[in-house]
């Protein structure tokens, strides 16, 4: 179970590093013309205030890891991690929503946030359930998992996100659901 915590985890966090930008592209579409061809690209170039939406929802990593950890001592762990779980998977599904530009912003924010918290919570949950004797190959296996679903995003990330935005959503906020649930 501690392995599809990383997996999940891992998974989440480097899909949303990678799907910020491609969904601030979805999300106000312009075509733009190749200098000197006359023909449209498919890519949609970022503008000042995209970039201003990805550095602010970069904060919510910085602004989640003293809270998390004031959490995980007063709530516990794995209550913690549960509800850094959820919230991922739930703000997750929000990012298809049709809402303005400041709006998404909060919401990527609140995933960078969530998920930054879910890495804490691995490692420390992880160490408390090996016992003394393994707890390094137990980590270090566990960790593993957490590779397997940085090699996976890029997938979900850019193909299938390129594809569907509704699809690539679900698929990652029911992993968050379903981390929660392992977690509990």
């Amino acid at each position: 179970m501690v392995w599809i915590l990383w997996f999940g985890t891992a998974l989440s966090y480097y899909g949303m590093v990678l799907a910020s930008a491609e969904i601030l592209q979805i999300k106000m579409p312009t075509s733009r013309t190749i200098f000197n061809s006359g023909e449209k690209c498919k890519c949609n170039l970022l503008k000042k205030g995209d970039y201003t939406s990805m550095i602010v929802s970069i904060l919510g990593e910085f602004i989640a890891l003293p809270l998390h950890i004031c959490l995980i001592d007063l709530v516990g762990r794995r209550w913690t991690g549960a509800v850094n779980l959820f919230g991922c998977g739930l703000f997750f599904f929000f990012l298809q929503l049709p809402v303005p530009m400041t709006v998404l912003t909060g919401f990527i924010f609140l995933v960078r946030g969530c998920s930054a918290g879910m890495f804490n919570f691995v490692y420390i949950y992880t160490s408390e359930v090996y016992p003394t004797t393994i707890r390094t190959l137990g980590i270090g296996a566990a960790s593993s998992w957490a590779r397997v679903g940085a090699v996976v995003t890029p997938f979900l990330a850019q193909v299938l996100l390129d594809t569907s935005l509704t699809a690539a959503v679900w698929v990652y906020g029911s992993i968050g659901f379903i981390c929660a649930v392992c977690a509990v």
